[in-house]
């Protein structure tokens, strides 16, 4: 019986193993360096913010400039 439990522990483990795994490899970054995804980032942000108008873009710009 404690041989059947065991087995039983081991599987969960391994599925609770293969669980975690798939979520990191979800949560993996498509940028391959930290300054890409700077970038991409900053670029989105200057993107939203040139829809609301064009002050809204000078202060984004002295934003990053500090």
């Amino acid at each position: 019986m404690a041989s059947v439990e065991s087995r039983n522990i081991l599987a969960e483990a391994a599925r609770l193993e293969a669980v975690a795994h798939g979520a990191g490899a979800a949560l993996a970054c498509v940028h391959e360096t930290a300054e890409e995804l700077h970038r991409s980032l900053v670029r989105d942000y200057l993107e939203r913010k040139q829809n609301r108008g064009v002050w809204a873009r000078v202060r984004a710009f002295s934003l990053f400039s500090l």
